[in-house]
């Protein structure tokens, strides 16, 4: 072996001796690298977890085996879930409610009651103009008269021109005071003995409407109204009733303040039909159709569920109610009687067997929402694809 031979492997050797502590040094920096990753994952981790608000988990299901009415899963509400999610939980006691009975009422337009008020107003004009015309006339003919009788001192033809004039303005006052009479009669036959006469004089009542700081409602009663309902709403219609736009519109309820029975009846249905005024501001436009609900005679019992404690899905509207303690349950309610004030009256008992012989009616009011929310939410986590949430 040549000298040159035997340095080459001693030269190798020296080299990886001086890598070696090298790659030490990097395999403890790894090592150490990982063990703090790891620790920081570990403890964000956790921090994550504690980070959630509490109100994700406040609200829990319970067992799958005593599902609420419809089928819906019973939630757990107790004092910590309502405090956490400001859920209040109200109490209904049974009382005497008012028979709603439905009808249709048509805002009607402001055009024809102002076309109606111009033409009164020209009428009138004329009448008056007529009559002061008369006035003067009437004391020029007696003055003419009395001084051609007083030897004379008017000319024959001045005192028959005078009367002559006088007997125009006659017939022109006679003819105004008929326009004037015929728009009052159009007036009573198109909107009634209370309305008309308010058109004819620019009543204060007519104003507001023509200016629309209140709405005519024509309201048509329901030709198969219960017969002792019918005649007694005709004849003695009450004062105040309510409407909605819809169910679900969004608009509230407002009032309806009487004006009088309508001269007519509606063509289509036959119905007689009666005039209410309608707030400004309560969402209502010319054209629109309105369900009013007209105060009948009182039922045995029934609860008003107020509009804060219904939550809307699928076109129906539900309430949260307490089937035991703590235990709270999506049920659906009937919106064919809406309350004056908002919401929906519901008769009593209802229809379930937990409340056969109750006698209050606990269930969500402010919060249900936030209760629906939370239902909703879970069965997404859950991934539960069914119609309902």
């Amino acid at each position: 072996m040549t000298e040159a031979e035997d340095t080459a492997p001693r030269r190798r050797r020296r080299r990886r001796g001086r890598l070696w502590p090298g790659f030490l040094a990097l395999l403890v920096l790894v090592v150490v690298d990982g063990v703090l990753l790891a620790g920081f994952l570990g403890r964000h981790g956790d921090d994550d977890n504690d980070d959630r608000p509490a109100a994700r988990d406040a609200i829990a299901a319970a067992p799958t085996a005593v599902p609420g009415p419809e089928g819906t899963p019973l939630l757990v509400l107790d004092d910590k879930a309502r405090a956490q999610n400001g859920i209040t939980v109200i109490t209904l006691k049974p009382a005497p409610q008012p028979e709603e009975i439905a009808a249709f009422g048509s805002v009607l337009d402001p055009a024809p009651l102002s076309a109606l008020q111009r033409e009164a107003a020209r009428a009138r004009a004329a009448r008056d103009a007529a009559a002061a015309r008369l006035a003067a006339s009437r004391a020029d003919f007696k003055r003419n008269t009395a001084l051609y009788k007083d030897h004379q001192n008017v000319s024959a033809a001045t005192r028959e021109a005078s009367e002559a004039a006088f007997h125009a303005d006659q017939a022109a006052l006679a003819t105004a005071e008929a326009d004037l009479r015929a728009a009052s009669e159009n007036a009573a036959q198109s909107f009634g003995a209370v309305l008309g006469p308010e058109l004819i004089n620019g009543g204060a009542l007519t104003t507001r409407l023509v200016a629309s700081d209140e709405f005519l409602v024509s309201v048509t009663l329901p030709p198969d109204t219960d017969e002792t309902h019918a005649p007694l709403l005709a004849d003695h219609p009450p004062a105040q009733a309510f409407f909605v736009v819809s169910a679900a519109s969004g608009v509230p309820s407002a009032p309806l303040r009487l004006i009088s029975p309508a001269p007519r009846v509606d063509p289509k249905s036959q119905g007689k039909t009666l005039f209410y005024a309608a707030p400004a501001g309560s969402g209502v436009v010319p054209g629109m159709t309105l369900a009013v609900f007209l105060p009948g005679r009182l039922r045995p019992a029934g609860v008003v569920v107020p509009e804060n404690a219904v939550v809307w899905w699928q076109g129906r509207a539900w309430v949260y109610l307490e089937i035991s303690p703590d235990h709270f349950a999506r049920h659906p309610i009937p919106t064919d009687q809406p309350a004056p004030g908002g919401g929906f009256i519901l008769e009593w008992p209802l229809p379930l067997p937990q409340f056969a012989n109750a006698t209050e009616l606990r269930l969500v009011g402010p919060g249900a929402s936030a209760v629906f929310s939370e239902e909703f939410r879970s069965h997404i986590q859950l991934g539960d694809e069914g119609g309902d949430p």
